[in-house]
C-alpha cells in the first residue's frame, strides 16, 4: 500500500501481511472457478472480493484462539489495519506497583500465556510486522524469534515494577 497500515503496539505489533489481488488473480485454482462460474467477470475485481472472505477467515481463526485465553494484565483486541488486512493489538494495564510479588508473579504467569496466544497466533498468519510508510512483514521463523524478545521485555518491566512495599520503603528515606 506504500503507506502505514497498522498501529504500533507496545511489544509486538502482529497482522496478516495484506493479500495481494493481483497475485490472487494469477492463481490457477481461482482463474479456473472465475471462468467456470462467472465468464466475463474482471479477475482482478473478483479476486478483491475474495480476500474479504480471507480476512473474514483469517478473523475467525484467531479469534477462536483469543477464546481460550483471558487476561488481567494485558488486552488483546482484533482490530482491522487502517486500509486492509488484520491485526493483534496488545496494550497493557499493568499497575503503578504491584500489591506484593504475588500479583507480580500472576502478571508473569500472563506474558507466558500472552506469548503462547502470539505462537498460536502465528501458526494461522499473523506475522511481526513493523509499521511506517514501507511496512515490513517477517516470516513465520523471525516471528517466533520477535515473540520472545516481547515476552522478555514484558517480564523485564513487571520484574522492575515496584510493589508497595518497596514503594513505601522509598518514600520512608
Amino acid at each position: 500500500m506504500g503507506t502505514i497500515n497498522f498501529k504500533t503496539s507496545k511489544y509486538i505489533t502482529m497482522g496478516v501481511k495484506p493479500y495481494d489481488a493481483a497475485e490472487v488473480a494469477k492463481d490457477p485454482e481461482f482463474m479456473d472457478y472465475i471462468s467456470e462460474y462467472y465468464p466475463g467477470e474482471d479477475p482482478e475485481r473478483m479476486a478483491a472480493e475474495e480476500i474479504s472472505g480471507y480476512y473474514d477467515a483469517d478473523r475467525e481463526n484467531v479469534e477462536s484462539i483469543l477464546k481460550k485465553y483471558s487476561f488481567e494484565y494485558f488486552n488483546i483486541e482484533v482490530i482491522p489495519g487502517y486500509y486492509e488486512s488484520l491485526q493483534i493489538f496488545i496494550s497493557d494495564n499493568l499497575p503503578l506497583y504491584f500489591d506484593d510479588y504475588t500479583e507480580k508473579r500472576e502478571a508473569l504467569k500472563e506474558v507466558t500465556k500472552l506469548k503462547a496466544l502470539l505462537k498460536d497466533a502465528a501458526g494461522v498468519g499473523f506475522v511481526a510486522c513493523f509499521p511506517s510508510w514501507a511496512t515490513a512483514y517477517s516470516n513465520y521463523k523471525e516471528t517466533l524469534t520477535y515473540i520472545e524478545i516481547a515476552a522478555g521485555k514484558m517480564r523485564d518491566e513487571i520484574k522492575t515494577a515496584e510493589t508497595w512495599r518497596t514503594r513505601q520503603k522509598k518514600k520512608a528515606v
